[in-house]
């Protein structure tokens, strides 16, 4: 939870936040109790796999708690959906880091973190 750090960070601490951000409002009301006086960076974490369908559809979930298998038949169009709603969140998300002057950088989990951090905190 965003808000219940803000009492630990010092007024004006830059702040890095790394998430997917794939909540449905995209975290962006939370980040915008962060931005105000503050130097804001956003590494937005995605697996590219995670957007792909498995041949037929059929998928197995893990249930973090228990670590029980759960089989699940996908729907034809849930694949499309997952990445369109990807889509839609990750434009969300730079359009409000352009507006509230926040810095954005895309990072596939197969890049190496050294080198995702030199570009992103890279000059100009």
């Amino acid at each position: 939870d965003i808000g219940c750090t803000l009492r630990l960070l010092g007024w004006r601490n830059p702040v890095l936040v790394i998430s997917d951000f794939l909540t449905a409002d995209g975290m962006l009301p939370a980040l915008s109790t962060l931005q105000s006086a503050r130097e804001l960076h956003l590494l937005q974490v995605c697996d590219p796999a995670d957007l792909e369908r498995p041949e037929g559809g059929n998928l197995l979930l893990t249930d973090v708690e228990s670590g029980r298998a759960l089989p699940c038949v996908e729907p034809d169009a849930a694949g499309p959906c997952a990445a369109a709603r990807f889509a839609r969140l990750q434009r969300e998300l730079c359009e409000w880091s352009e507006r509230y002057r926040a810095s954005y950088t895309h990072c596939p989990v197969d890049e190496p973190w050294r080198e995702v951090l030199l570009r992103h905190f890279a000059p100009g």
